[in-house]
C-alpha cells in the first residue's frame, strides 16, 4: 500500500532526492517549494504520484488548506518531512534589514509552528503518522553561519527537542 508523504522544500537537493526516493517505492509525495517561482522546475519527477502544493509559510491559515487539501486528494497523511533550509547572506547581525529578520522569523520559524501544529493535530485525531523533522544546511557544516541564519537554525532546533520530549 502507498504511503501519501508530504515534503517541503523539495527545491533543495535534499528535498529533490527524498522525493525521488519516495516516488521510485511507490509512495505518493506532495511537496512544496520555498518560493512559487521556483515551482515549474519540477516537472523532472513526472509522475502521476507527484503533487506540487502552494504554502505560504507566513500564513496560517494556508498550512491548514495545505493539509486539508491533502487530506481531502488523498484521504490520508502517513508521514511529513519539514527541511528547515533557510539559506541567509553572511552578513553581521548589525548589517541585516529588519524586514530581512522579520521574513526570517516569518518563514522559519512562524511558518514550521503552523505547519507543524496542524500536521500533529491530523495524527493526534487517530490517524498517526511519522513527522521528520530535518535541519538541512548545504553549506560546509564547519564554518560559521550568520547570526540570523543561527537563530532560525537553533530555533528549529529547540522546537524539536521539546516536541520529541513530550
Amino acid at each position: 500500500m502507498s504511503r501519501t508523504i508530504l515534503i517541503t522544500d523539495i527545491d533543495t537537493p535534499l528535498g529533490f532526492d527524498l522525493s525521488k526516493t519516495f516516488l521510485e517505492q511507490g509512495d505518493r509525495v506532495v511537496g512544496t517549494v520555498a518560493a512559487p517561482d521556483k515551482e515549474s522546475g519540477f516537472k523532472a519527477l513526472n509522475s502521476s504520484s507527484f503533487t506540487l502544493r502552494r504554502w505560504q509559510r507566513s500564513s496560517s491559515l494556508s498550512a491548514k488548506s495545505l493539509l486539508l487539501s491533502i487530506i481531502n486528494d488523498f484521504n490520508n497523511l502517513d508521514e511529513a518531512l519539514l527541511l528547515q533550509a533557510p539559506s541567509l547572506p553572511a552578513k553581521l547581525l548589525h548589517e541585516v534589514a529588519t524586514a530581512e529578520i522579520e521574513q526570517g522569523v516569518d518563514l522559519w520559524i512562524k511558518g514550521n509552528l503552523f505547519l507543524m501544529k496542524e500536521i500533529l493535530e491530523i495524527f493526534n485525531r487517530g490517524r498517526g503518522g511519522v513527522l521528520a523533522l530535518i535541519n538541512y544546511s548545504p553549506h560546509d557544516s564547519t564554518g560559521i553561519l550568520p547570526p540570523l541564519e543561527s537563530a532560525l537554525r537553533g530555533s528549529f532546533h529547540a522546537l524539536a527537542k521539546s516536541l520529541f520530549s513530550s
